[in-house]
């Protein structure tokens, strides 16, 4: 993970210096920003490395990591099209496009009358009582997200929830109460237990895994989603190739002065 890290930081670099290059040259509303967010970026994959020891947590700042995914996209695409026109491009994007991009589906609810303002006023965003996450007596936490109407039916049925007032599945107004009422089902019985009622069924649950957990699971456990390298559990490389099959490399070696010279004489 650290040459990855060291690989994020490089190219997070290089591409904040572009931005700041091209706001010297032709200043942009915001062009600025965004050229000290990349750096953030780069130094957000630096502490990867170093947080443990300076006592920083880079989590929040891997936020940063999943708006680059929309730059990987941006360049696939033009090299697909390279192909076609024979004839480069520049691919331009920034994380505002990357956020904005997330939120269309929630728009388009917005214009629709589906998505109103607020927190937990909306069926996605925790205030639906059939769609979030529910803690156990155990302490532990399992999901559901029974939207259709066929699903909400199974979650009726496999958690006794006979009562009428359970009938107003999308009445905005019902949901806190029923919401409270789930909160306590939910309660009476273990993870597990609601495991070996739920799972295999279409009701949309899942249990709330651990880190330490998530490899375990079966459907994980199968399909080897997770691997041991070296001693370390971690995620195996995603997507997979029918034809070429993805592995998890050994950490580069180089030396610096090598790699100067190289470049020095245009190699």
């Amino acid at each position: 993970m650290v040459f990855y890290a060291l690989a994020a930081t490089a190219i997070s670099a290089a591409f904040a210096l572009t931005l700041w290059v091209q706001y010297r040259s032709k200043p942009r509303p915001y062009l600025l920003a965004w050229s000290v967010a990349l750096a953030i970026y780069a130094v957000a994959a630096l502490t990867e490395v170093i947080g443990a020891a300076a006592g920083w947590s880079p989590l929040l700042y891997r936020t940063y990591y999943y708006f680059g995914g929309i730059l990987v996209v941006g360049v696939l695409a033009a090299l697909l099209e390279a192909s076609k026109s024979g004839k480069g491009q520049v691919v331009d994007t920034a994380m505002c496009d990357g956020a904005a991009s997330l939120m269309s589906m929630f728009f388009d609810m917005k214009a629709s009358g589906r998505w109103v303002e607020g927190r937990e006023s909306n069926f996605l965003d925790g205030g639906a009582h059939f769609y979030g996450v529910y803690e156990c007596s155990c302490g532990n936490f399992i999901s559901i997200g029974s939207i259709e109407p066929q699903f909400y039916a199974l979650l009726r049925e496999h958690a006794g929830l006979s009562e009428t007032c359970f009938d107003a599945q999308m009445d905005r107004k019902a949901w806190p109460e029923l919401k409270a009422k789930l909160t306590e089902v939910f309660k009476t019985r273990t993870r597990d237990d609601w495991c070996k009622i739920m799972e295999g069924t279409d009701i949309c649950f899942a249990p709330i895994l651990t880190m330490a957990e998530a490899p375990k699971h079966p459907h994980m456990a199968a399909r080897e989603v997770f691997v041991t390298r070296h001693g370390v559990t971690q995620p195996a490389p995603a997507p997979r190739f029918s034809r070429t099959s993805s592995a998890i490399r050994e950490p580069e070696t180089a030396e610096i002065g090598e790699i100067m010279s190289a470049w020095k004489a245009g190699r």
